[in-house]
């Protein structure tokens, strides 16, 4: 049902025919134009598709609102594992709401909320939330301009919720602080496997933080570090750093003024 321009009227129509498909496991509406009001009719046939696992509403325009009525109804579904809502629009608001049902998805472990507009405070509220995920295990925050202080609230996160493994921040400015404060957080304990920071003002002195981090946290395996300003003596800091290492590490360091000299 994606990219079919669907309005406040399909929603409607697709919420009636929804309970009678109990066998749906996974619902993609996305890149339609259903708004917040679209977004309420869809949400109460959600609880009655009894193993619905995935649902995606990208580029629905859902905005703060229709994350609100969804809310009310995530919890109700008992065994939804894939939830997508990048470039809805929803703000730092629609994630504080959103935060205040996630320890209540109990078998929730990916999250897409790329592309939202969510800066430092939406990073705050969602980072309460995350340690009291059980089940999230990749978390997809693309596009959002949090920057530093948003990078720093994810990783107090990062520590505590014990079964996230790939984390993609690309194209949010956390700059070499930001990725510091990630860095600490994967040696102090984090499950961190893979890293996606494109993208992210990066230079030599984040890759050297990165180093020394993957130098001595093994089980952090990929990194994408596409797009940043690491140059030579960033590249360099991270190869000497993976001579120590004996498992297998993978680093994306394409576009980052790399030369031969």
């Amino acid at each position: 049902m994606n990219s079919n321009t669907l309005c406040e009227a399909g929603a409607a129509r697709l919420a009636n025919v929804l309970p009678l498909c109990t066998l749906v496991k996974e619902l993609d509406v996305g890149d339609n134009f259903f708004g917040p009001a679209g977004a309420g009719l869809l949400s109460k046939a959600l609880p009655l598709c009894p193993i619905l696992t995935h649902l995606m509403m990208r580029q629905d325009e859902i905005g703060p609102q229709g994350v609100q009525y969804l809310v009310d109804v995530l919890p109700l579904c008992a065994v939804l594992e894939h939830l997508d809502l990048n470039s809805n629009c929803i703000e730092d608001h629609g994630v504080a709401l959103l935060a205040s049902c996630l320890d209540r998805c109990a078998s929730l472990a990916h999250l897409d909320l790329s592309n939202n507009s969510i800066e430092n405070v939406g990073a705050a509220w969602l980072s309460g939330a995350l340690s009291r995920c059980p089940s999230l295990k990749m978390l997809v925050l693309r596009g959002n301009g949090m920057g530093r202080e948003g990078a720093a609230s994810l990783s107090q996160a990062f520590v505590h919720c014990k079964s996230l493994e790939h984390v993609d921040l690309g194209f949010n400015d956390i700059g070499d602080e930001g990725l510091l404060a990630v860095c600490k957080a994967a040696v102090m304990g984090s499950c961190l496997r893979e890293l996606n920071l494109e993208s992210n003002s990066l230079t030599h002195v984040g890759a050297s933080s990165l180093a020394n981090t993957v130098a001595c946290v093994e089980r952090i395996r990929n990194v994408n570090l596409r797009g940043n300003s690491i140059g030579n003596g960033g590249v360099s800091g991270l190869v000497q750093a993976l001579m120590t290492r004996t498992e297998k590490f993978v680093c994306d360091a394409r576009e980052n003024g790399i030369t031969d000299d």
